[in-house]
């Protein structure tokens, strides 16, 4: 919660008192936090967290159609960071189903979050999950 801190000049008696949200600044937050979410990586195998990022998104997508074209002889290594990756066409199709999932599951938290503040949801309330989450 934001707050707004006033001395008064004659008591110098000190109020600390919330400044409420409104629903463009709750609705940029939520926005901004699916964003973070979307494109933040996502754990495809005990330690490896995978880029979520729009580009890695495409790319792998470009890689499973080009690795599905040539079937079950497919195989390839991925870098990540540090990480050597020996990558099959079946590891691909694992690693693109656990992005897809991730990048959905991201964008229903937001809808979710959505209909919160249509249904008339506390903004406030709302905004303190947002920061938290």
């Amino acid at each position: 919660m934001r707050t707004q801190i006033t001395k008064n000049t004659i008591t110098g008696e000190v109020t600390v008192s919330p400044i409420p949200y409104t629903v463009e600044e709750v609705k940029a937050m939520i926005a901004e936090k699916r964003w973070q979410r979307e494109t933040g990586g996502v754990e495809v195998m005990p330690g490896v967290i995978f880029p979520t990022t729009r580009d890695v998104r495409a790319d792998l997508a470009a890689e499973l159609a080009a690795a599905e074209a040539i079937g079950d002889e497919y195989s390839n290594t991925y870098v990540i960071g540090d990480l050597r990756i020996p990558v099959t066409l079946e590891t691909l199709r694992t690693v693109n189903t656990a992005v897809r999932s991730h990048v959905r599951e991201v964008f229903a938290w937001q809808a979710g979050m959505l209909t919160r503040i249509e249904s008339g949801e506390d903004l406030q309330v709302i905004a303190t999950e947002v920061e938290a989450a």
